[in-house]
């Protein structure tokens, strides 16, 4: 079995490249995580009295909270887009551009549902 440490260069190199987009992600994880909270406490205090009625819906915008950090995890895939040697120079602003364009998505998405459990049900 061979050690981490004896690896060969490249292996060394992909190892070190993953640990690097790892760490950018998971701690963009938490910008992305706060931004969502923002939107939800403006939208609940924006929107109340009728934002009373999400109070009653907790278990369903958790849900929401839950599939939105899955679908945060994606990013990784565009992160091993950005190995890709004609792109690697850029990688670093290109995951701001895509941690950006991801979280207004992720925002807009959440003001929609946000929207649609208080909406009055018929």
């Amino acid at each position: 079995m061979s050690n981490s440490a004896d690896a060969d260069p490249p292996r060394r190199f992909l190892r070190a490249v993953f640990v690097e987009g790892s760490r950018f992600w998971e701690r963009a994880r938490i910008l992305y995580n706060a931004a969502q909270l923002l939107l939800t406490i403006v939208l609940f205090t924006l929107r109340w009295p009728d934002s009373r009625l999400l109070l009653s819906q907790i278990p369903a915008y958790l849900a929401f909270a839950l599939v939105s950090n899955l679908l945060y995890s994606s990013a990784y895939f565009a992160e091993a887009i950005l190995q890709i040697d004609d792109l690697r120079p850029f990688a670093r602003r290109l995951r701001w551009l895509i941690l950006l364009t991801g979280t207004v998505f992720a925002c807009f998405l959440a003001s929609i549902a946000f929207d649609a459990l208080i909406a009055p049900q018929d």
